[in-house]
């Protein structure tokens, strides 16, 4: 359904500046020096809502202390026609969100089998060195 995906990390201290020259650079947009924080919302929202794709914006690792930022980028991502926000977060964001899912944590032989997947994808498993689990566990 949607013809664009952008995956953006957010972390425990958030520059709105440095998320929107992020998701435009994604966008494959030049991007000049913004003014300030709201002419790089502006920026983002007016190049989202020229396009003609559909885009959806994962902002990852989200901090309950981000809510403005969020709020700013969601109102600005909403703008665009057929584009979507999906953020991921340590915590509810219910003020920012119009509803949110709460996932329980992975067993840990699944967050393993994850992660050896990202880890090593692509070689061969029969030849390629693995951590052992006291390795891991840190």
């Amino acid at each position: 359904e949607y013809e664009k995906l952008i995956f953006q990390s957010v972390s425990h201290s958030p520059d709105l500046e440095r998320i929107c020259r992020g998701l435009l650079e994604k966008l494959h947009v030049n991007v000049g020096t913004f003014v300030n924080q709201r002419d790089a919302i502006n920026e983002l929202a007016s190049c989202l809502r020229g396009r003609t794709e559909k885009v959806l914006i994962v902002l990852d690792d989200v901090w309950i202390d981000d809510e403005g930022i969020i709020r700013d980028l969601v109102s600005a991502i909403k703008g665009a026609k057929g584009s979507k926000i999906l953020i991921t977060s340590r915590t509810e964001l219910d003020s920012v969100c119009d509803w949110c899912h709460t996932m329980n944590l992975l067993r840990e032989d699944d967050a393993r089998k994850l992660f050896e997947h990202h880890a090593f994808n692509g070689v061969d498993p029969e030849r390629s060195w693995k951590p052992n689990k006291d390795l891991i566990d840190k």
